[in-house]
């Protein structure tokens, strides 16, 4: 259960204590692998030795061995899903941060003094160049929240009806945290909205 969890974090410190719990489950399957492996040989030794029970004993090592890797497989498939969460969160964060310097920024630009001499229009200048070039540098930040996006590992292709619109299941449950997100339950589906398809 623990390994085969669907809990992803809802939010970037919540997803950040997952992976650490995680670590810790990968750590202890990683410490048992010997002693899953020597009892696998002793049964295998008991079955080459022509032990009466060799039957069940077979049986019961094959089940261990795929038990065992079904767990294996699980947990390495959880570690894949806390690091596209991680990702994902660490890029909401980001964006969120964006987003707020932004708007930080728009009453300076929005801003309709221009200065009632000289002076007062000098000092507004320099502030406004100021800002530009801030701008300028933030544009390298927006470029990387982009990049950012793209590395979000698309874990399922959107489906397209014969009229071109996409859609998209939900993956797991998650619960919007501003007004501009929207709250989902799993295998809920979603149309994807752009500029096309409204």
């Amino acid at each position: 259960p623990i390994a085969a969890s669907t809990n992803r974090g809802r939010d970037l410190i919540g997803v950040q204590n997952l992976i650490k719990k995680h670590q810790a489950v990968l750590a202890e399957i990683n410490n048992h692998e010997n002693r899953v492996r020597s009892v696998c040989e002793a049964g295998e030794n008991m079955v080459a030795d022509g032990h009466f029970a060799h039957d069940e004993i077979n049986k019961r090592i094959q089940n261990l061995s795929e038990k065992w890797q079904q767990l294996k497989d699980k947990a390495l498939q959880r570690k894949r899903d806390l690091e596209d969460s991680l990702q994902a969160h660490q890029y909401f964060a980001d964006a969120n941060e964006a987003e707020s310097w932004m708007k930080e920024k728009e009453p300076i630009v929005g801003s309709q003094d221009y200065g009632k001499d000289e002076d007062s229009a000098e000092a507004l200048l320099k502030k406004h160049e100021a800002l530009m070039a801030d701008l300028d540098a933030f544009g390298n930040s927006v470029e990387a929240l982009k990049e950012q996006a793209q590395l979000c590992r698309q874990q399922e292709a959107p489906i397209v009806d014969q009229a071109g619109k996409e859609f998209v299941m939900a993956l797991y449950d998650y619960t919007e945290k501003s007004p501009r997100e929207v709250s989902m339950k799993k295998n809920d589906v979603l149309a994807l909205l752009n500029s096309n398809n409204k």
